[in-house]
This record gives structure tokens, C-alpha cells and sequence, in this order.
């Protein structure tokens, strides 16, 4: 049997927790958003060229396929690849993280011989 001692403080508890005060808040607006995306319904896409003052930047990719696909990071500013992976045309849509310095950057996503969607975008 409950004492009314317990019934005060699990009702005051069930008012705490229904209150407004105590709602989970209305989702902002993601402070990353993407920058540059690329779509194609082939093998590869490229995205344009997008301007990064350095940091974290995201890298969203879906690939629809099966096989080993491939993503990189392209520093056109230096000249190279300044972050890549492999992983599998199967997977559902992923994303990953890269330290990187300020400059000039595209993104590249490369499926397989059977592939029949390519995305990629970068966000920060």
C-alpha cells in the first residue's frame, strides 16, 4: 500500500515531468548546414569548389550499390587529398568528420560498376 507521503511525491514528480517548463525543446535549426552537395545517378560525383576557414568539416555520403565504394576530400588550395575512406555501396547513408586547415575544398564519391545513385555533401 502506498503511503500518502509516497502518492504526494510521485504526483508531484508526474506534474514536474508533464510540465511544460520540462518539454523537450522544438529542434533548432542545425547550426552546420551543407555547403556543397553533388548528386548523380551514375558512378562518381564531384562537388564544387567550396571555400572552408578551417577546422571540422562533414562529410555525408550515400552510395546505392554494392561493392567497396570510396569518398575523399579534395584541398585544392595545397593539392591534394586531405582525408578519404572506403566502405560499402550497401550501407545505408553515413557520415564522417575531418580536421582540416583553412582553404579550397571538393568532395568526391566514387560507387561501383553497378551502382544507380551517388550522393555526397559537405557541411560545417
Amino acid at each position: 500500500m502506498i503511503s500518502a507521503r509516497n502518492f504526494a511525491v510521485a504526483a508531484a514528480g508526474l506534474a514536474l515531468a508533464l510540465s511544460p517548463a520540462f518539454a523537450p525543446a522544438a529542434s533548432a535549426a542545425p547550426a552546420d548546414a551543407i555547403r556543397t552537395s553533388c548528386h548523380n545517378a551514375d558512378v562518381i560525383c564531384n562537388t564544387s569548389d567550396v571555400s572552408f576557414g578551417g577546422g571540422r568539416i562533414s562529410i555525408d555520403v550515400d552510395v546505392n550499390g554494392t561493392g567497396t565504394a570510396h569518398w575523399w576530400l579534395y584541398n585544392d588550395s595545397q593539392g591534394g587529398v586531405a582525408c578519404q575512406t572506403d566502405f560499402s555501396a550497401l550501407a545505408p547513408a553515413a557520415s564522417w568528420t575531418c580536421d582540416v586547415g583553412a582553404g579550397t575544398y571538393r568532395l568526391g564519391v566514387r560507387g561501383t560498376g553497378n551502382t544507380t545513385d551517388t550522393r555526397g555533401d559537405l557541411r560545417w
